[in-house]
C-alpha cells in the first residue's frame, strides 16, 4: 500500500516507522528542524516501557506534490493545526483517500467541505508518547483500552476501510472500527480534555494527580458531566466500554483511576502529552464547553477543574511558543 503520512510529530513518526517495517511504502511528510533531523538520524524510536529501541529510515517529502497519488493519506497532526491541514490537502486532488486521525469533537463537517466529503475518512491513533530530543518515546495502548479506530463519516463499511485496517494490523496495532466516529471524538475529548486538566490542576498546586484521590474524584465528576451533556444532545456513548466509568462508585474507581495514572506508561501516554500539547488541550476545552452549553446541564465539576488547570496550561502554551 502506497501511503503518505502528513505530520512528523509523534504519531505521525511512529505510524510512518511501523508501517514502513511492515512493508509498505510510506512517505513521511516533515519540514524545517524535523525534516533535518529525520534525514540526518531517521525515525528513532524507544518504547517506554520496555526501553527497545529502533531506527528506520523512512522515505521523506517536503511538501506535496499535487501529481502524485497516494493509496492513503494519513494525517496525524494536533487539533489546533487541523484546519492548516485541511486546506492543504483540499489543493491535492490526485489521492482519493484521506485518513484523518486527530481530535476534532466540532464534528468533521468543516474537514469534509475543506478536502471533499467523498475523500474524507475519520480515525484516532491508539498510541501515545512524547519526544525526547530527536527520539520518540511511545507506547502502542492495549485494544481493549484505545485502538486505532476508524470509520467512514456516514457509518458505512467500505473497502477502502478494510483496506486501511489490514495495513494498520500489519503494522501491529490493534484496529477497530466505528460506525459514529462524530461522537466517538466527542466522548474521547471529554474524558481526555479533564484528565488534563487535572494534571495542570495538580501541577499548580505542586502535587502528583495519581496521589490526590480528592482531585481524581473531581476529575471524575467532570468527565460524568461532560457526558451526560453529550448524551442530552443524543449521541449515544461510544466505545460502550467507557459506561464502566459512568456505574462504578468512586470508592471502587478513584483507586482503580490512581493506580492506572501511575508508573512508566501513564507518564508516556497521559503527563507528556499534557505537558507537550497545551495549546491544542486549550482548544479542546473551549470546544467541548461550547458544545455542552446547548445541553443546559451544569458542569460545575468540570469548570472548577477547568479554572484550576487554566493557568498551567496557559503557562505551558506560553513557554512553547518561546522556544
Amino acid at each position: 500500500m502506497r501511503i503518505l503520512v502528513f505530520g512528523a510529530g509523534v504519531l505521525g513518526s511512529l505510524y510512518a516507522a511501523k508501517l514502513h517495517r511492515a512493508g509498505h511504502s510510506v512517505a513521511l511528510l516533515a519540514r524545517g528542524e524535523r525534516l533535518a533531523a529525520l534525514a540526518t538520524g531517521g525515525v528513532q524510536l524507544e518504547h517506554a516501557l520496555s526501553g527497545k529501541k529502533d531506527m528506520v529510515r523512512v522515505p521523506l517529502v517536503e511538501k506535496l506534490d499535487e501529481r502524485t497519488a497516494y493509496d492513503l493519506i494519513l494525517v496525524l497532526v494536533r487539533a489546533d493545526q487541523l484546519d492548516s491541514a485541511a486546506h492543504t490537502l483540499g489543493k491535492h486532488q490526485a489521492s482519493q483517500n484521506l485518513l484523518f486521525m486527530v481530535n476534532n469533537p466540532t464534528g468533521h463537517a468543516s474537514v469534509a467541505s475543506a478536502v471533499g466529503a467523498d475523500r474524507l475518512m475519520l480515525g484516532f491513533a491508539g498510541a501515545g508518547g512524547y519526544r525526547d530530543g530527536d527520539l520518540v518515546k511511545y507506547v502502542v495502548l492495549p485494544g481493549l483500552l484505545q485502538p486505532t479506530t476508524i470509520g467512514e463519516p456516514d457509518g458505512s463499511e467500505t473497502v477502502r476501510l478494510t483496506q486501511a485496517r489490514k495495513a494498520f494490523r500489519s503494522a501491529g496495532f490493534p484496529v477497530a472500527l466505528n460506525r459514529t466516529m462524530d461522537a466517538w471524538y466527542r466522548y474521547h475529548a471529554a474524558w481526555v480534555t479533564p484528565i488534563a486538566y487535572a494534571i495542570y490542576k495538580a501541577r499548580a498546586s505542586d502535587t502528583f494527580l495519581a496521589q490526590e484521590p480528592k482531585l481524581l474524584g473531581e476529575m471524575l465528576a467532570a468527565i460524568r458531566e461532560l457526558w451526560a451533556s453529550l448524551s442530552k444532545l443524543g449521541l449515544e456513548i461510544t466505545p460502550p466500554n467507557l459506561r464502566l466509568i459512568q456505574k462504578l462508585p468512586d470508592r471502587i474507581l478513584v483507586p482503580i483511576v490512581a493506580r492506572a495514572l501511575s508508573g512508566r506508561f501513564a507518564d508516556t501516554a497521559a503527563y507528556r502529552h499534557a505537558e507537550a500539547a497545551p495549546a491544542e488541550m486549550g482548544l479542546l476545552a473551549s470546544e467541548l464547553t461550547e458544545i455542552v452549553r446547548r445541553a443546559a446541564i451544569p458542569t460545575p465539576s468540570w469548570e472548577r477543574l477547568f479554572r484550576g488547570g487554566e493557568s498551567v496550561r496557559i503557562s505551558l502554551a506560553t513557554r512553547g511558543e518561546s522556544r
